[in-house]
């Protein structure tokens, strides 16, 4: 793999210079754990993702040297993507812009994983309107404050708003189509974040409650197809496995997705399509 030349020589005043991405196999937890130590010491905007058997990794570095080292010294890494914000810049933005904004890692990476060019530093309104398409921007909003950012960017940028929670926005970025046109997508995004039933679990009213808001939802739900759990860090494994449990018992014909939306997220969201 070719690295760029000048490697860590021109930082930005405001952040590292580089994104670096690549999967990783053939590793263990503990492994990991000190991956994810070392570069959080090297930069910043890091996401690991996924497991046991492949995870995928995302930071922002200056020392794009020191960060292959530590990746491929933690497993068998490959598939690097190494990419310089300062040629990203110099770059004429897009005709439109499809960004989904989110708040914990988990719930990034699946928003990736759908194609979507995922924004986790959405609360700096210069490097949001940075990424703005020239015509019109649609916006995949994982979270309240998410949705209240991009319509604060006012009448001065053709922007559009859907959903207000990581369900609403993983349903709508799971059937866009790259190649539709800008009113297409919009539209699209739009019914799928309406078809979804969804609640945001803030407290912790315990499992019973947990489970009654969960069934709640479906009754809504009406014909209700696919439930989608979205955990945050204050949510313990055991918990986790008993809820996706007692939903696959009591409604064996739904198609039950868990998605471990980590650091930032609500205890629960829960979507019901």
């Amino acid at each position: 793999m070719d690295l760029p030349a000048d490697c860590g020589d021109h930082a930005p005043l405001d952040g590292p210079s580089y994104e670096v991405m690549f999967l990783l196999d053939d590793t263990t937890s503990d492994a990991v754990g000190v991956l994810k130590s070392t570069l959080h010491d090297l930069g910043d905007s890091l996401v690991v993702a996924g497991g046991p058997d492949r995870y995928s990794v995302h930071v922002h570095v200056d020392d794009v040297a020191a960060a292959v080292n530590a990746a491929v010294g933690s497993g068998h890494a490959h598939r690097f993507r190494i990419t310089r914000f300062a040629d990203q810049r110099s770059m004429e933005p897009p005709e439109f812009a499809v960004l989904a904004l989110a708040n914990g890692q988990g719930v990034a990476h699946q928003l990736q994983r759908a194609g979507i060019t995922t924004v986790t530093d959405w609360r700096d309104e210069a490097a949001l309107c940075a990424r703005l398409g020239r015509s019109g921007t649609l916006f995949l909003c994982a979270a309240p404050d998410a949705y209240d950012a991009a319509r604060a960017l006012g009448p001065d940028h053709h922007v559009v708003v859907v959903g207000r929670d990581s369900a609403q926005a993983i349903a709508a970025a799971a059937v866009l189509d790259p190649a539709a046109g800008f009113d297409q997508l919009c539209a699209t995004a739009r019914e799928a974040a309406g078809d979804v039933a969804s609640s945001r679990v803030v407290g912790d009213p315990g499992d019973d409650a947990l489970m009654g808001q969960i069934r709640d939802l479906i009754g809504v739900g009406g014909d209700a197809e696919l439930v989608t759990l979205v955990t945050g860090e204050g949510l313990a494994a055991a918990r986790i496995d008993g809820l996706l449990s007692a939903v696959r018992h009591e409604r064996p014909s739904l198609e039950v997705t868990h998605v471990a939306g980590g650091v930032g997220e609500p205890l629960l969201t829960i979507g019901v399509e």
